[in-house]
Formats: C-alpha cells, sequence, structure tokens
C-alpha cells in the first residue's frame, strides 16, 4: 500500500528514499540578524526524523536588506551565514533526508517596513496590486550584482552542506518578475520577447552550474499560473519548463501557483479542495523529463499516492500536512494513518495571525509547533498522579492525551454522552469540516490511550471531594448567554449554536448579530439555506478577528464575489444565483421588534431592518465557577481555555498540553 510514495527518486545523481517533501514554508525562526537558531534547527530535525524523504529549506535571502519579504527571514548573502546552515544541515541528514536550501530575492512584493527603509526593486517600476509599495527600476549593473548575489548564496549553501540548491522564481518575487510580461515591461536586454524575459533567471541559473558542478542538483521553482488578469498563464509556463530543461540546465521543477495578488493559490485556505492544483501541474509534468514537484493542499496519503500514480508529478510536497504532524510519513508507512494529525488549513498560526506579522511561527492544531526544544520528546511523569480533567473539548482531549502519554492515571468527565466539546459546531459551517479531522484525530487518541472517560458525568465537587485526585485540569467551555436586548421577547431570538446545529425553526429573514468570523460564517450557512440574511456589526469592517487570506475569501463568499479562477477549487462551488448577505456596519442592535430589529450607527442615526429571527453570535461567556469551588480542595487546579476566556480552539489545544506536562 502506498508504494509510489515510498519509492525512491533521483535528482541529478542524488538519491532520495521517498517521493515526499517537505516545500520550503516560512516559518520566522531565524534570529534578529537572519542567522539559523537553535528553534530553526529543532524545526526541520523534528521533519527529518518523521520520515519525510526531501526538506526544501524556507527562503533564504540573498540581497540583505532589500530583498527580504517577512521580517526574521534567514540570510545567505555573507560567509558568516554558512556555519548556522551547516548546524542544520549535519542535524537533518543524519536522518537520511535530504536538503536543500530555497534561496530568494522579493523584489517589488514587500514593503518599505520590512526592507528596513529600502525602497523595493524590480525589473520596472510597477507596484505589487497587493502591498502597492512603488519599487524601483533596477539598473544593468544593479542586475549583473544581483546574479553574482545569487550564484554566491548557491555556493554558500553548497559549502555548508545543503544536498542541492532551489532558485525561487515562483509566487511573483524578483525572478518571477523578470519572467512575466505583466511585471516586466524593460525595453533592454532583460525585457520584451521571451527570450529576454528569461535571461536574468538563465544567467543566474548557468552561473551557478559553472559555480557548484555538473552533479550537484539546482531546483528551481516557477508558477503554473498566476490567476491574474494579464499575468502567466500555463501555456506559456509549459514553455518556460522545456526552456529550464532544454536550456537552463536545471534538475528539478518544483511547481507552485500564485502571486500575491491572487494569493489564495499561494496557501489554499480550508474553502479549497484537496489537491485542487495537480491538475495544472500536470500539463507540466507531460511536457518535460526531469522531476516534476506538484504541491496544493494534499492532506491524505491516498490523495497523495493518486497524485503519484496517475503520473501528475514525480515528487509530492506535503508542507502544512507536516507542520501539523511531522511524523505523517511514518505513521502511513507503518500502516497508523487513523494516528495522523491532519491540517485543517485555517492559517492562523502559520500564516495570518503569525508569520505575516511578524511573530514566529505556530500551528492551530499541533502545540508543539514553534516549542520542538521543549515540546518534541515527552518526559516521563516524575511521580504518577491521579489527574481528572473536566471537559472534552479540544483542549481537554489534548490535555487528556499528554497527561496520558506521560504515565499518569488520567479519568475525563464529560457531561454530554458524545465527546468533542463544540468541534460539530466548529464543523456545521460552509467549507470548515476539516475540523471533524481533529476530532477524529483525538477520538482515536483516547482509544489507543485506553483513557477512562465518564459520558454524561460532569465533575462536580462532591466528585473531587470523595476522589481526591492530585491535580485537577478544568476545560469545561463557556456559556452561552443571550444579551438583554430591549424588546427580545418580541422576535424570535437564537444563538450562533442553535443555527449551526438547526435546533431551531430558521424562517426566511434573518437577522445575524456582529459580522465577525462567527457572524459572517452563520450568515453564509443561513443563505446556503436560502435565507435572506443582514448581518449588523459594530465595527466598520467584517471578520476582523480572522487571518486575512481567509477573512477576504469568507467575505467574498458571503458577497457571492469570487473570483472566477477560484470557483473550480472551493470544496463546492458558489450558485451564482444566490443573493449576496446584506451587511450594516458600524451599527448596533438598539432593540428587537415584531418585524425585526431598530439599529443605531456611529452616527446616532436609528432605522429598521427587517428579519423574523435575531441570531445573536459571540455570546459565549466564561465560566470559572467550578474553578473557585474546587481552589481548596486540590493540590493542582488548572482551568484552560473557553472557561477562562472563549477564544479559539488552538489556544485551548496548546494550553492544554502545556498544562499537562507541568502536572
Amino acid at each position: 500500500m502506498f508504494e509510489k510514495l515510498f519509492e525512491p527518486g533521483v535528482v541529478n545523481k542524488m538519491y532520495v528514499k521517498n517521493r515526499l517533501v517537505l516545500p520550503p514554508i516560512t516559518t520566522n525562526y531565524a534570529t534578529e540578524d537572519g542567522a539559523v537558531s537553535d528553534q530553526m534547527i529543532a524545526y526541520y530535525v523534528e521533519r527529518a526524523k518523521g520520515g519525510v524523504g526531501t526538506i526544501i529549506v524556507e527562503n533564504a535571502q540573498v540581497d540583505y536588506p532589500g530583498g527580504k519579504n517577512v521580517t526574521l527571514q534567514s540570510r545567505i548573502d555573507d560567509d558568516k551565514y554558512i556555519g548556522g546552515f551547516g548546524d542544520l544541515t549535519e542535524a537533518v541528514k543524519v536522518h537520511g533526508t535530504r536538503i536543500v536550501l530555497q534561496i530568494q530575492h522579493s523584489g517589488r512584493e514587500t514593503t518599505w517596513a520590512i526592507t528596513e527603509g529600502h525602497q523595493p526593486v524590480a525589473p520596472s517600476p510597477i507596484p505589487c496590486g497587493f502591498l502597492k509599495v512603488q519599487p524601483r527600476e533596477l539598473t544593468i549593473p544593479e542586475i549583473e550584482d544581483l546574479i553574482e548575489k545569487y550564484v554566491n548564496a548557491a555556493d554558500r549553501a553548497k559549502r555548508a552542506g545543503f544536498d542541492g540548491v532551489e532558485i525561487h522564481g515562483a509566487h511573483g518575487y524578483l525572478i518571477a518578475q523578470f519572467m512575466d510580461g505583466y511585471t516586466n515591461h524593460r525595453q533592454d536586454k532583460y525585457g520584451g520577447t521571451f527570450e529576454n524575459r528569461m535571461r536574468f533567471p538563465l544567467e543566474i541559473i548557468q552561473r551557478t552550474r559553472d559555480k557548484v558542478g555538473d552533479d550537484y542538483p539546482i531546483y528551481f521553482r516557477f508558477c503554473a499560473d498566476e490567476f491574474v488578469e494579464g499575468a502567466r498563464k500555463i501555456d506559456e509556463s509549459v514553455r518556460i519548463a522545456q526552456f529550464m530543461e532544454q536550456v537552463a540546465g536545471v534538475d528539478y521543477l518544483d511547481i507552485s501557483m500564485g502571486i500575491y495578488e491572487s494569493r489564495w493559490a499561494i496557501t489554499p485556505p480550508m474553502a479549497f479542495r484537496q489537491g485542487c492544483m495537480c491538475e495544472i501541474t500536470a500539463q507540466i509534468k507531460e511536457a518535460v523529463r526531469i522531476p516534476v514537484q506538484v504541491v496544493g493542499k494534499i492532506r491524505t496519503p491516498e490523495m497523495a499516492e493518486e497524485i503519484l500514480a496517475q503520473g501528475q508529478a514525480d515528487f509530492v510536497a506535503i508542507g502544512r500536512t507536516l507542520i501539523a504532524d511531522p511524523y505523517w510519513p511514518k505513521k502511513v508507512k507503518e500502516g497508523r494513518i487513523s494516528e495522523i494529525r491532519r491540517c485543517i488549513s485555517d492559517l492562523e498560526g502559520c500564516l495570518g495571525h503569525h508569520v505575516f506579522p511578524g511573530l514566529r511561527m505556530r500551528c492551530s492544531v499541533n502545540p508543539d509547533v514553534g516549542h520542538e526544544r521543549q515540546f518534541a520528546v515527552l518526559q516521563p511523569a516524575p511521580k504518577p498522579k491521579k489527574v481528572f480533567i473536566a471537559g472534552s473539548g479540544p483542549g481537554g482531549m489534548e490535555a487528556a492525551r499528554i497527561a496520558k502519554s506521560r504515565g499518569h492515571d488520567v479519568i475525563l468527565y464529560e457531561k454530554e454522552q458524545e465527546l468533542g466539546g463544540l468541534f460539530d459546531v466548529m464543523a456545521a459551517a460552509p467549507y470548515k469540516e476539516e475540523n471533524l479531522w481533529l476530532k477524529d484525530y483525538y477520538l482515536e487518541q483516547m482509544r489507543l490511550l485506553d483513557v477512562t472517560i465518564r459520558r454524561g458525568e460532569a465533575l462536580t465537587v462532591q466528585t473531587v471531594e470523595k476522589e481526591k485526585p492530585d491535580a485537577v485540569i478544568l476545560a469545561t467551555g463557556a456559556k452561552w448567554e443571550l444579551p438583554d436586548v430591549p424588546g427580545k421577547e418580541k422576535n424570535q431570538i437564537a444563538t450562533s449554536k442553535d443555527i449551526l446545529l438547526k435546533s431551531v425553526s430558521i424562517p426566511d429573514d434573518v437577522i445575524v448579530v456582529r459580522g465577525a468570523s462567527e457572524g459572517c460564517e452563520v450568515a453564509e450557512f443561513l443563505a446556503e439555506m436560502g435565507k435572506n440574511v443582514t448581518i449588523v456589526e459594530k465595527r466598520a469592517e467584517l471578520g476582523y478577528d480572522l487571518e486575512a487570506m481567509t477573512r477576504e475569501l469568507l467575505i467574498r463568499r458571503i458577497q457571492n464575489d469570487t473570483p472566477d479562477w477560484i470557483q473550480p477549487r472551493l470544496k463546492k462551488p458558489l450558485d451564482p444565483q444566490r443573493p449576496p448577505v446584506k451587511v450594516v456596519l458600524n451599527s448596533v442592535i438598539d432593540a428587537i421588534t415584531d418585524d425585526g430589529v431598530i439599529v443605531v450607527n456611529n452616527k446616532m442615526e436609528k432605522r429598521h431592518v427587517a428579519g423574523q429571527l435575531v441570531v445573536f453570535t459571540m455570546v459565549r461567556v466564561a465560566d470559572v465557577s467550578l474553578l473557585s469551588q474546587l481552589e481548596s480542595l486540590v493540590p493542582e487546579l488548572h482551568a484552560i481555555g473557553d472557561c477562562v476566556k472563549p477564544g479559539m480552539a488552538s489556544t485551548a489545544i496548546y494550553q492544554g498540553s502545556h498544562m499537562a506536562r507541568m502536572i
């Protein structure tokens, strides 16, 4: 089973043990001056231990600081960085994993703040349509200098012990800007014709080959489709692939998609289907003989095996899959597929709320990410204890998993008959069913670890007094409380939980109060049922609590305004006839009426919004009542997740993991 995944491969003359690849994903784990950190090494080593065949280390900049694309990007622009990268390659290669370094320059796709006050550069002075920062046009002497910087960076990578080097020509960064007529309007030898636009990457590759030798693998990453009007499409990308093989002489094509203006293609969000880019990559594969790598939300071994079996690619990149579970390859090979902790693609920790703002990378489902030095090796408990855990949501089950794995005697109390807390609510909103993957993972962990579970039994003071546990972790969640709004007895009212679980009757016209993520998801849920929906939000924007890419796509969906290229990549295409959700911003509910609500805006103007049901979102409040009752009864008492402060599942998971390690 999964024979193709674990079939050895060859790149140039380099043997690779399997077809699974950790592609380059920005972590922000470098030090403040761009050196390799101990955390960066620990992160990559954990993936190597998990059995992946190749690791392509994230984009190291060749030109500091003008080439940066994130605040904490690694550097390979000086010999002083070779030592740190040498420590990294040495630590990874002992596990039989090949390691390749990606080298990069951002060009126009960056900001003044990231480049530390240096104006971004580009082949032509055309701003990125997303970042809207005005770049400066490069002169020919500057272009020649940059070519040498790429070549010297590749040479340093080889000296640092990397098995190969990947030249980053994707995602609208500098090399891609030269290759694409959309961004390259030059009239000299580096612009105009196809051959002239290929000159910049060609000279980098040829001079790199002269420097590193014929046997050293050179990877090249570029986009098969940029999904922007006027930018490159698959036909020209096929020509580029053949050029890179036949003229430039690269050994491996790492195929990606999208530029910042089509950013969902770069990092597919939860709403996208699995393997959403495979069909396009297959067209590149058909046109060349050198190995081709596919990427694009590949989460299951069945999907990865099918891609290889159908000849759509030679290697499969499973980046965020390996962030969520670094031991995915090992578990698949050993037939332990049910034990895999699958990525749910919410992009919260690995992108929007961490990497983009300059924080270190985290993972919503894997609390070890960013803490591998402390968390990767689970320390047995010095003394086994009787540990009670109240609540079987994500935080409670993570705490039970860790505590039981450390050797404690764990009893998990759940007042409902079914475990999972709010998992079913989280997964009920459109396109969010992948949350059930995480629920399935925890249920399997409870079974494998043989955790004692008390279903239909809430933990009480009386139970604690009688059983005398050594430690208690409270993960009881929050209470749902409807606000006291004037006139609430005049109309039907409900919570978002009521709607998503369909526990109330739903009329044709519905008002959703607050347009954060929860409100937008409820609105989309109702719209898909054919209801007329109005969101009332006190802020000037919707979805303010979401990471940027998920937020923008969700808003586009509720407005039924997604770009054409996105439609076939969604798990379920939108109905073009579905009316958009109506939105009232800068407004709050003043009173509920028989036929709707009265809202008042920030100018103190009032208006009536019609509806036969008012849905209140974000109405969970912390419930610390049991905490206060147990404080004097338990030697070790901890509270985590929503019962402390309503928030995201990732917070509860991290807190559950952390607290269970302290007992």
